[in-house]
């Protein structure tokens, strides 16, 4: 998993309640028998550090930059979980997407045709790899093949009418070539631009 991938970050506040005089009474089952006790307060703020973007120090101001999220041009594709994907880590590199179907024997081949082409190409080739099925049945196909791909959840646009069906976009994230079978020679291309 990248870095800052939305992993919930946890604030401690402790307040001992004989000190705290103007304290904010917080109703609790129990009452009496922790009276005298610290209480202890988590305040549990969900940041999803991934679709916020990465923070960094700027050195001339001191205050933290906040970098822009960066979209797909034309797409609007989902982790498996729901979130709306943020392409900031495919920044200034190629990449391949395919339209893909657990029941298409053909997407199926496709999948394992990629694989075989990014072991021999190596961590260059990122593969994203878009369903329109739910997630679960997305999660057993990819627990069960282990493919090295990025799989994600989206509606297929209208010109993808059959399956499977690849685009290749450069560093800049712009489509330079649509597919509709594996073409290993358009895939080194594409990653020698």
């Amino acid at each position: 998993m990248e870095k800052g991938s939305g992993y919930p970050l946890y604030l401690l506040f402790f307040i001992n309640e004989k000190k705290q005089k103007d304290a904010v009474s917080i109703p609790i089952a129990n009452k009496n028998r922790i009276m005298n006790t610290t209480k202890i307060i988590i305040i549990a703020l969900s940041i999803n550090l991934f679709s916020c973007g990465n923070t960094q120090q700027n050195s001339n101001t001191n205050h933290a930059v906040v970098e822009k999220s960066i979209n797909h041009p034309t797409l609007q594709i989902f982790e498996l979980d729901g979130r709306l994907l943020r392409m900031n880590s495919f920044v200034g590199k190629p990449y391949v997407i395919i339209f893909w179907n657990t029941q298409n024997t053909q997407s199926i081949e496709a999948l394992k045709t990629l694989e075989n082409i990014k072991k021999e190409l190596g961590e260059d080739l990122i593969v994203l790899a878009l369903s329109e099925e739910p997630a679960f049945k997305q999660i057993q196909y990819k627990n069960k093949n282990k493919h090295p791909f990025y799989f994600y959840k989206a509606k297929f646009p209208q010109e993808v009418t059959t399956l499977p069906a690849l685009q290749l976009y450069n560093k800049e994230h712009k489509l330079v070539k649509e597919l509709t079978q594996v073409d290993k020679q358009e895939i080194e291309k594409l990653l020698h631009e």
